[in-house]
């Protein structure tokens, strides 16, 4: 599976948890877990999740009550630490009210960590500051204090 099919595929299901209440789309459809962080220094705590990894790459997608969604998408490797510059595949995400911002290798930075990643779960933290993607916005946004834990 390429990168973008990866992507396609996540971006598509978050706009999916988007727009779906919790009695059509619960955390048993799409994976179990935790996902919160502090978005702007408001506490913020995803209802449904999304997990997909391979052997190439790994997404973590989570969406609130509201329809914020926060992604995390990076390509494990020997390290337990992933950086996201313009250097790195990686890329870190919110998008609120149809607005999307994001750090990947076109601006923005953060880093997110991994404590576990095993075939079953993976539990870790991340941070980022993140460049509104065309569209009206904010120019940035700061998510701190991420952390997740979840089930492929």
């Amino acid at each position: 599976m390429t990168r973008a099919t990866v992507l396609l595929a996540t971006t598509a299901l978050s706009l999916l948890l988007s727009s779906c209440t919790e009695d059509i789309v619960g955390d048993d459809l799409f994976g179990t877990g935790t996902m919160t962080a502090t978005i702007d220094g408001q506490p913020w705590e995803a209802t449904s999740i999304i997990a997909v990894r391979t052997n190439l790459a790994a997404t973590v997608s989570g969406v609130d009550s509201d329809g914020v969604t926060v992604r995390l998408f990076f390509e494990p490797g020997p390290s337990d630490s992933y950086p996201v510059d313009e250097n790195t595949p990686n890329e870190l995400s919110v998008t609120d009210g149809g607005v999307t911002w994001s750090a990947s290798e076109t601006g923005g930075s953060g880093t997110i960590t991994l404590s576990t990643l095993t075939a079953a779960r993976g539990v870790g933290t991340f941070s980022f500051t993140a460049l509104v993607v065309g569209g009206s916005g904010a120019p940035q946004r700061a998510v701190t204090a991420g952390a997740f834990d979840i089930r492929w």
